[in-house]
């Protein structure tokens, strides 16, 4: 690739990021307040009834009894988190795609309602709630045991649980990552955003047009080595995976990664 060509693809990819930025930015900050809510009320929910515990905390707590109590929480707030959740995968896919078919020059419509889109959406949301439930089970296991070994309190550890779960939504000032409502916000809508994306190249291939993408980093000292080798393979096929074995970005939570797409008949070389 010439050095012209770099520094044209550094110019898309630039170009692609701030878009992506602008067409998502209010879609996170709405679902990062949702998620900041959804921790709150499962505090709340989960405090009410370790309350049972008050006389004879020593004596009855175990990582079996928190379970019990945290899937009793899980069981009243699944409804909400699984609707919001589906809802910014949903609208941050479709924006993905059909930016994409801007981006292209294409003129045909991103189908969001077809079989491979539905899927995506439904697996995601789905996905995306168990681990978040999952990684809060951790969180009060780790304080559970943390208590036990120490010695603490029923209102010690009622107030590191009260804490954690008030530090899950507390903004940090100057951070990429404020907390970690909002790291699952720019999670999930990012990598809706770049598998709508993603669909769209797909959809284009159905009708016949080869499609090749590229890995594109932000190029700073932050870009992890992962995906460095994938922006390593430069343009590959559209039904490639990328080196650590992603079709698209996020290759992890919070990755700041996206990728390009172009026509393959771009690619070919001229003869001399």
């Amino acid at each position: 690739m010439s050095r012209l060509n770099k520094i044209l693809d550094k110019l898309l990819e630039s170009i692609r990021t701030r878009k992506r930025e602008r067409n998502l930015r209010s879609l996170e900050v709405k679902y990062e307040r949702q998620v900041s809510e959804f921790f709150l009320l499962q505090g709340k929910l989960f405090l009410e009834g370790f309350f049972q515990f008050n006389h004879m905390f020593k004596e009855a707590a175990s990582g079996s009894q928190v379970d019990t109590l945290f899937n009793d929480v899980i069981a009243e707030t699944i409804e909400v988190i699984d609707e919001t959740t589906y809802a910014v995968n949903a609208a941050a896919y479709e924006v993905g795609g059909k930016q994409a078919i801007v981006d292209l020059r294409m003129e045909t419509a991103f189908n969001v309602n077809n079989p491979r889109a539905l899927n995506y959406l439904a697996n995601r949301a789905a996905f995306s709630v168990r681990q978040i439930n999952d990684t809060t089970r951790k969180a009060l296991h780790t304080i559970i045991n943390e208590a036990a070994e120490n010695g603490w309190s029923y209102d010690k550890t009622a107030k590191e649980i009260r804490n954690k779960f008030v530090s899950f939504s507390a903004k940090k000032p100057q951070k990429h990552i404020r907390s970690r409502a909002h790291l699952i916000a720019i999670t999930e809508s990012g990598n809706a955003y770049e598998h709508g994306a993603l669909e769209a190249g797909k959809q284009l291939q159905d009708l016949g047009i080869k499609m090749q993408k590229k890995w594109s980093t932000t190029g700073d000292q932050r870009v992890s080595q992962g995906c460095e080798e994938n922006e390593g393979m430069g343009w590959i096929d559209h039904d490639r995976t990328f080196e650590s074995g992603h079709d698209a970005p996020l290759r992890f939570p919070g990755c700041r990664c996206d990728m390009m797409q172009r026509t393959k008949k771009i690619a070919k070389k001229t003869k001399k």
